[in-house]
């Protein structure tokens, strides 16, 4: 939960940002792409009329808001992120990237410190399925030690590896169902990466399994 303390959206936070990033935009969508949306925003929510969901939508995110919706579990959102890449890739993208950025300004910096001697003086790597850039940035850590291995670029001796990609490199992004199985199919690619890296670290530090 690092990225959460310092300021990120939680997984369920994300997905219901992203629905109400597209609700907002809905109006940029083809008749038949903004059908397929607000069905998928039935099948995911408690309300009986559309427009009363609507109307709930417009207000700004809150606990409220956060009632309306039937998603509770980890197994929901790539499945959600999957439908909403499907309906429109560039609202898909735009979204994430447009709240990780209004984070990335006011983001909380206290807990990376945290984390600052081990990366600083002992050599330990850290390994993490979280996409925003916050530590990297807080510590300022340079790009030529940093290794994105959703892309199948790495430099064993890299600072941080991106296991599931990051923010401003969509392409190299995990979080759709259809991303995920992608990774995860071609496992070879990955366990190599895993062998290599197991064997030259001992000790790791591990970020975004919370």
């Amino acid at each position: 939960g690092i990225s959460n303390i310092a300021g990120y959206p939680s997984w369920k936070e994300l997905v219901l940002k992203v629905l109400l990033f597209f609700e907002k935009n809905k109006h940029t969508l083809t008749f038949k792409k903004k059908i397929e949306f607000e069905s998928l925003l039935k099948a995911l929510t408690k309300e009986k009329k559309l427009s009363d969901l609507s109307q709930k939508l417009k207000d700004k995110f809150s606990s409220e808001v956060l009632e309306i919706f039937k998603i509770g579990n980890f197994e929901d959102f790539p499945d959600i992120f999957q439908w909403l890449k499907y309906i429109d890739k560039y609202l898909y993208i735009k979204g994430i990237q447009q709240l990780f950025k209004n984070v990335e300004k006011k983001q909380d910096n206290e807990i990376y410190f945290k984390l600052r001697n081990f990366l600083t003086f002992q050599g330990i790597p850290v390994i993490t399925t979280n996409i925003d850039r916050g530590l990297e940035t807080a510590l300022k850590i340079h790009e030529g030690e940093i290794s994105i291995v959703s892309l199948g670029e790495y430099n064993l001796n890299s600072k941080i590896f991106y296991l599931h990609g990051r923010i401003d490199k969509f392409e190299s992004w995990i979080l759709s169902e259809g991303e995920y199985a992608k990774r995860y199919a071609n496992s070879l690619e990955f366990l190599d990466f895993w062998s290599q890296f197991l064997k030259k670290y001992e000790i790791i530090i591990f970020l975004g399994y919370s």
